[in-house]
C-alpha cells in the first residue's frame, strides 16, 4: 500500500460514531483543538500518524475500543508442549511468554492505533542468575531477548518504486540523532552519553560518521 493510500485510509478513519452532538455532550474537543486538526490535508503517512495518536489519546470511546480490543487480544501466552520438548525447554518457552507478553500488548496497540508495527529485539547472552530467577534450570548460558522496543512509526518513510507492487520502507533518521552521532556521543545541549555513541556504532557501524 503507498503512502498515499495510507494517509486517505487513516483520513477516512476519523468520524465521529455517536453523531454531530456527542462532542457537544461530552466536551471532548476545545473550538482550539479542533482549529488545529485539519483532517483533510494529511499528505503523508507520518501527518497521519500524528492525528491519529492525538485521536486516540482524546477521544474516550476510540481510547476504550482499542485498549479493550488489546487487552482481549493480547490477555495470556499458554505454551503446550506436552510429550514434545525437554522439561528445560518448556522452561524456556514459559519464561519467553511471560517477558513477551506486555511487548505484544504494545505492538497490538501500535498496529491498532497507526496500522504499522517494526519492532526492534536485543538478544543478549544471559548469565546463570538471570536464568535461573526467570525459572529455567540445568542450563548455565543462553541468548536471550533482553530489550523490546518499537520504532516510532512516523519516522518510517512509505514508497513504491515503479518497477514492483512492493513498497520500500525507509527509516528517516532525527536531526537530534544525526547530530549525535556526527559529534561523538554529545546532544544539543551539550550533554554527553559516550556509552550510547558506542552502543550505537556496534549496532549500527553504517551509520557511524568519521
Amino acid at each position: 500500500m503507498t503512502e498515499e493510500k495510507l494517509a486517505r485510509k487513516a483520513n477516512a478513519a476519523f468520524f465521529n460514531p455517536m453523531g454531530p452532538s456527542y462532542s457537544q455532550q461530552v466536551n471532548t474537543w476545545s473550538t482550539r483543538i479542533v482549529d488545529k486538526m485539519s483532517f483533510d490535508e494529511h499528505k503523508t503517512y507520518a501527518d497521519a500518524v500524528k492525528s491519529c495518536r492525538f485521536y486516540f489519546r482524546h477521544e474516550p470511546i476510540v481510547w476504550s475500543v482499542i485498549t479493550k480490543m488489546t487487552d482481549l487480544a493480547i490477555n495470556d501466552l499458554v505454551v503446550k508442549t506436552e510429550g514434545s520438548v525437554t522439561k528445560t525447554e518448556k522452561q524456556i518457552f514459559e519464561a519467553l511468554s511471560r517477558d513477551m507478553l506486555q511487548f505484544f500488548r504494545k505492538c497490538a496497540l501500535e498496529y491498532l492505533t497507526t496500522g504499522l508495527v517494526v519492532p526492534e529485539i536485543t538478544f543478549t547472552r544471559i548469565g546463570q542468575k538471570e536464568i535461573r530467577d526467570k525459572g529455567v534450570q540445568r542450563i548455565n548460558s543462553m541468548l536471550y531477548p533482553t530489550d523490546m522496543w518499537l520504532r516510532d512509526a512516523k519516522d518510517i518513510e512509505i514508497k513504491r518504486p515503479f518497477i514492483t507492487s512492493k513498497e520500500s520502507y525507509f527509516l528517516i533518521i532525527p536531526e537530534e540523532a544525526v547530530w549525535f552521532i556526527k559529534t561523538g556521543g554529545e546532544y544539543p545541549d551539550g550533554s554527553k552519553d559516550i556509552e550510547l555513541y558506542k552502543e550505537i556504532v556496534r549496532l549500527y557501524p553504517d551509520l557511524y560518521v568519521k
